[in-house]
């Protein structure tokens, strides 16, 4: 096979797969609400995580300081 002819093969096979992965869709983003973990102290030295998202709140009662710790999402 002539040289040119294997560059245009390679060139048709190039332009085929780039156009084929311009039309697959894109992933879907899945929306997700960011909440703050902070990490609380009581009184007595032991801690706790508080969030808006209660899969992460687990503190009772009043504390005496948070610090923030991350941010996640709450699903």
């Amino acid at each position: 096979m002539l040289r040119a002819a294997k560059t245009r093969i390679f060139l048709l096979l190039l332009a085929a797969f780039t156009t084929l992965l311009a039309l697959t869709p894109p992933k879907t983003a899945q929306a997700c609400f960011a909440y703050d973990v902070e990490t609380c102290y009581y009184a007595n030295g032991t801690t706790c995580q508080l969030s808006d998202c209660s899969k992460y709140n687990n503190c009772n009662g009043s504390q005496v300081s948070c610090y923030y710790q991350r941010t996640v999402c709450c699903v």
